[in-house]
């Protein structure tokens, strides 16, 4: 492609430098297509919970995240977008970037912080449950993303923070950068003699502006995109059971969420290491067990026609399908692998692509008895069989071709969708995974951990420490992380991350596909499997 094919993908003015624009590629406008035409699916909503020592009153808090909220949209511009779209024949999204003035600047703080301070406290899983819930349409000019502030416990000073907006505009560890510099802000901002808030001037932020993933790799226009995926394997049989919906569900989405114990998530990564795997594989592994078992398990139950065709799923299936597996992109990006570096970077830069796992791996480890009385039981070979599972995921997944050039022809292939966008395709039982990674390893929220240090006192041994003062302990601590998608699929969504010494699983599908019970035996049995592995 000439030079010029990619200049719609990143930020240019054409009014002198008071409003900047670009076109969504890829990924990222197909995730607004989704929210557009699909009732909100796959909105996204990062979250985390903070515990503010002492507890500061609402009003101050409110006023505080307001700055912090300004702070953040001066280091990621990003953050402050509109989105729109042009329907035939262009079917382009745009980003669009207003320079404010400070008065503009505050009045758009106002309009995207929404403040819940008032309202009733609750959990962390009732509040994103409930964001679950809403969406807004990206196409008309909307915000590209809102800051939500929910109670926990005021009087314990527990609230929780939460980005939210359609995928394309954030993505997990996207959510986790921003926390990162938001928590910093408030830091500074509650501290007992805070300095004055600093006085922003607006215009040299647009420089942080960034393109779309595919062009900041630098392969856009290096070569034609190559085919985007292979062909199925021969006499390629998926195993999708059939569908049957829950009546008259009272509400969308169902998330559930499992966290490891510490020892717990230690033993795991000891158990990956000792067997030359990564956790990514491990958890790839467990989760296309966990679906199947799952599955057969809730045919068994509801009996009839459901069980024999299950039945017949998995003894005929070829393959289980991993619909979606997502890879973070900034690495690849040379000068924009850091949301605040330099030049920025996307907030949405992940590639997404599928994968196939044999299906004889799975019929190894998963064994299908039938006892008497015809009732069902299921039987885990957590051995060699499980590491076997294992070893054909990363064959699956190893296949994709995962550097820019690949990604590139990903996006193109997305991007080709745009037109005729139907979600009726993604309309299957079967799973996609997403690993948000190590957020302390990631070099973010190292500072706001529960064991981070507050403080410490000054060694006798060393004149030069002695006169140092101490640090001043953190206001901020960051009790946990959440991550949910918005699906009104049938499709199981896994998301899952490492904070504070703990892995966290996030299980996300439609509630008209599946009852809280049904979702109840996906994620038992897969805990059930990663707690066989290190027990």
């Amino acid at each position: 492609m000439s030079e010029s094919e990619s200049s719609p993908y990143t930020f240019s003015t054409a009014d002198g430098g008071r409003t900047y624009t670009r076109t969504l590629y890829g990924f990222e406008a197909f995730c607004d297509s989704c929210a557009s035409e699909a009732d909100g699916l796959f909105f996204f909503a990062g979250s985390a919970a903070l515990h503010l020592a002492p507890a500061p009153t609402p009003p101050a808090l409110h006023s505080a995240i307001q700055s912090a909220w300004l702070a953040l949209r001066a280091a990621a511009p990003q953050v402050a977008c509109t989105t729109s779209f042009a329907p035939a024949p262009s079917h382009t999204w745009t980003y669009t970037y207003a320079v404010p003035s400070p008065g503009e600047a505050a009045a758009w703080a106002a309009e995207t912080l929404r403040w819940h301070g008032d309202g009733e406290e609750g959990t962390l899983q009732e509040h994103v449950d409930a964001l679950s819930e809403t969406w807004w349409d990206p196409a008309r000019g909307a915000p590209a993303l809102l800051l939500h502030v929910h109670p926990l416990c005021k009087a314990d000073g527990r609230w929780l923070l939460t980005f939210q907006g359609p995928h394309g505009s954030l993505d997990g560890r996207g959510a986790f950068a921003l926390f990162d510099h938001l928590c910093a802000s408030l830091d500074a901002l509650l501290a007992p003699s805070p300095a004055p808030a600093a006085e922003l001037e607006w215009g040299a932020e647009t420089a942080l502006l960034a393109g779309a993933g595919a062009v900041l790799t630098g392969a856009f226009d290096a070569a034609a995109p190559v085919p985007a995926r292979a062909a199925p394997p021969p006499g390629f049989v998926p195993f999708f059971p059939p569908l049957t919906k829950t009546p008259a569900p009272a509400r969308v989405g169902l998330n559930r969420t499992l966290t490891l114990t510490p020892a717990q998530t230690a033993a795991l990564r000891a158990t990956c290491k000792q067997h030359g795997r990564t956790v990514t594989q491990v958890v790839d592994a467990a989760f296309a067990l966990a679906d199947v078992e799952a599955a057969l398990l809730t045919a068994g139950l509801r009996g009839g026609e459901e069980r024999e065709a299950v039945k017949g799923c998995f003894g005929g299936a070829t393959h289980w399908v991993a619909a979606l597996s997502f890879k973070d992109q900034r690495p690849a990006f040379p000068a924009h692998a850091n949301v605040f570096g330099k030049e920025g970077s996307a907030l949405f830069a992940v590639d997404g692509y599928d994968f196939v796992v044999d299906m004889d791996a799975i019929r190894g480890a998963l064994k299908l008895n039938e006892a008497e009385g015809g009732a069902w039981k299921v039987e885990r070979d957590v051995g060699e069989a499980f590491w076997g599972v294992v070893g054909a995921c990363a064959e699956g997944s190893g296949r994709v071709q995962r550097d820019p050039a690949g990604y590139r022809a990903r996006e193109a292939a997305k991007h080709a969708q745009l037109p005729a966008m139907d979600p009726a395709p993604m309309a299957v039982r079967t799973g996609v995974t997403s690993s948000l990674g190590h957020v302390e390893a990631l070099g973010l929220l190292s500072s706001f951990t529960p064991s981070a240090a507050v403080g410490t006192s000054p060694s006798p041994s060393s004149a030069a420490v002695e006169t140092s003062p101490a640090p001043a302990p953190k206001r901020v601590t960051v009790d946990a992380l959440h991550s949910v998608v918005r699906a009104d699929l049938p499709l199981v969504l896994l998301l899952y991350w490492q904070y504070a010494g703990q892995l966290s699983f996030g299980f996300h599908t439609g509630a008209k596909w599946q009852t809280e019970a049904e979702l109840g035996v996906l994620v038992d049995a897969f805990q059930g499997w990663v707690l066989a592995l290190i027990e």
